[in-house]
């Protein structure tokens, strides 16, 4: 009966991996031949999706995502594009939900309404806007499109933003655990949770400062969308958030109705039944017009997620692999090397990570305006600690008003577990060459030439990290101590302390981009994506000899599936997290929403 059971296992295990080896195939030739119809439609709307977040960084998507969400990037351009496009009579989104950042927002809501300037109309409908859960930047975005329905049952989430952050030290302490930590200086707050029981002054005032100007910020947009005086608009915030009527009589939504409704909306504003294009089918027709024209190409190189000395983590089957400290070097080399290169466009979205990676790109970077190259750096919604510091040497750098940067220093450290085997009966014991070779024990404490070693460290990382952002943003003694001791910056005060050049999103940095070549305003540039996403097929064979198999691709389906469910499970062990993200990482704290 057991070699029955065992022989049964094993076809399954044959037919399964066939199974999936044969519906990679599918796939990938279903994908690689997929092409959008090179023409739009009579009564062309664009329509956008933003129930959902875009992708911070386009290619390689989803193996199994025929229909890929567009990039942020890409949603910008589309909405610029359609501006001046004939062919296109109106904006169309549904909104709500999609959990935006307020980098994000303000970039989508400063395109929505530079569309709105043509004249065409910009309509979006939501079934509700974070009536149950705060979505300031969500609710920014959708006040930007002049006329915006609400479904009679939603609601409107317009009443602040949150930071939250569990700490751990009585929870430690009962369990006989101690933190043996280090942090420079007072404003890097990321082991704070560790060794602290809430937020010390000096973060909770950095911390404040950023949440108040999300709101005003936010709030700002709100007003300037609706015509609405700014400080009643601030006034909103602590009145919400709203039912469906009363966000009508607020002003902050135009008509209560159903989808369909809305839709017939649409096409009377027409003039017939309307078409409705999405981002990617019409790039595809509009990028077709001017190809060829460019006077230069510029390299799009993206540095997105934690900063890790491995090449990022995930499957490539199912997208990106993250920040790859390695690969985003070696692009920027290449772009160095490439004659038909005339400057880069670094897209960064990151919140740091380990110190060698991170300084390994910065150099890279240098490198590349030393060569004589431009390098412009874009900021996401957080480009902070080792992620300011792969941006520092660049040209110059453009960040939203809401980007959060700087957090210019480094924490580090261990817990020691010994009193904690000792409650429960178990004895350690180890041998060692070396004198510090037990050093980054989990079960003991730092001794003294261990605990001057790791000190030494820290200030190691400190002083070379504030070194190279003094040199690279002119900086005397008095600026870099204002500007770093771990503190988080939002992008407007980035600017005031001499960390950012420029706010904006894409647009401006495309803009800087031009003026750094010395290009009319106008002048188109042929965006080069740097290095070249992989076909479907090409990521199936490196996934193939990468040892994947049908367990791993079942594993990692769960897990993608799952990822949500487990991170708000696992969300507030971030602070543990955090001691092996690297000493170059934001604090871990949790935008509530």
């Amino acid at each position: 009966m057991r070699a029955f059971g065992r022989f049964t296992l094993w076809l399954f295990a044959i037919f399964g991996g066939l199974f999936a080896v044969l519906l990679l195939a599918v796939t990938a030739f279903t994908l690689s031949v997929r092409q959008d119809d090179p023409t739009l439609p009579e009564n062309a709307v664009l329509s956008l999706d933003l129930t959902v977040a875009p992708l911070e960084k386009p290619g390689d998507p989803p193996f199994f995502d025929t229909d890929p969400a567009p990039s942020l990037r890409e949603m910008v351009e589309a909405i610029e594009r359609a501006r001046d496009d004939a062919g296109i009579k109106a904006l169309v989104a549904s909104v709500g939900g999609a959990g935006l950042g307020v980098a994000e927002a303000q970039e989508l809501a400063e395109a929505i309404r530079h569309f709105r300037e043509s004249g065409k109309p910009a309509i979006a409908f939501a079934e509700d806007l974070g009536a149950l859960g705060d979505q300031m930047p969500d609710v920014a975005v959708a006040t930007a499109f002049d006329d915006l329905w609400l479904q009679p049952s939603g609601g409107v989430g317009f009443s602040g933003i949150a930071i939250e952050s569990p700490f751990f030290a009585e929870a430690l302490a009962d369990l006989d655990i101690e933190a043996e930590v280090g942090q420079r200086h007072e404003y890097k707050g990321g082991i704070d949770p560790l060794i602290r029981r809430d937020f010390s002054p000096p973060v909770e005032a950095s911390l404040r400062r950023v949440v108040d100007g999300w709101v005003r910020q936010l709030s700002g947009i709100v007003a300037l969308n609706r015509g609405l005086d700014p400080a009643g608009v601030r006034g909103l915030v602590d009145a919400g958030p709203f039912l469906a009527a009363e966000a009508r009589d607020v002003g902050l939504v135009d008509r209560l109705g159903y989808r369909d409704e809305m839709l017939a909306a649409v096409d009377a504003a027409v003039g017939g039944q309307a078409r409705h294009v999405h981002p990617g089918q019409y790039l595809a027709v509009a990028r077709a017009d001017v190809e060829g024209t460019a006077e230069k190409s510029v390299a799009l190189i993206y540095g997105v997620g934690p900063i890790t000395p491995e090449e990022g983590s995930g499957n490539p089957l199912f997208g990106p692999r993250g920040f790859a400290p390695h690969a985003v070097a070696q692009a920027l080399a290449d772009a160095r090397e490439d004659a038909g290169i005339a400057a880069v466009l670094f897209r960064v979205e990151s919140p740091g990570g380990a110190y060698g990676p991170s300084d390994m790109v910065r150099r890279e970077v240098r490198r590349l305006v030393e060569a004589g190259k431009p390098v412009i750096v874009s900021m996401g919604d957080v480009a902070g600690s080792g992620g300011y510091m792969v941006s520092l040497d660049a040209s110059r750098i453009v960040a939203s008003p809401g980007t959060l940067t700087g957090s210019i220093g480094v924490y580090s450290g261990k817990l020691a577990t010994r009193e904690l085997w000792n409650r429960l009966g178990v004895e350690w014991d180890s041998i060692a060459a070396g004198e510090n070779a037990g050093m980054w024990s989990f079960v003991d404490r730092f001794d003294a030439g261990e605990r001057a070693r790791f000190d030494a460290m820290l200030d190691s990382v400190y002083d070379g990290f504030t070194g190279h952002v003094a040199r690279a943003r002119g900086l005397d003694d008095a600026g870099i101590d204002r500007a770093a001791r771990g503190r988080v910056w939002l992008g407007e005060d980035a600017v005031d302390v001499g960390l950012v050049d420029a706010l904006g999103g894409f647009s401006q940095a495309v803009a800087e981009v031009r003026g750094a070549l010395d290009l009319p305003a106008d002048a188109p540039l042929d965006l080069r994506l740097m290095p070249e996403p992989k076909s479907p097929w090409e990521r199936a064979v490196e996934w193939v000899d990468g040892g994947g198999g049908f367990d791993d691709l079942v594993a990692t389906a769960g897990a993608r599936i799952l990822g949500r469910e487990v991170e708000a499970v696992t969300g507030d062990l971030a602070p543990f997290r955090a001691l092996a993200a690297g000493p170059l990482a934001m604090p871990p704290i949790r935008v509530a929403r």
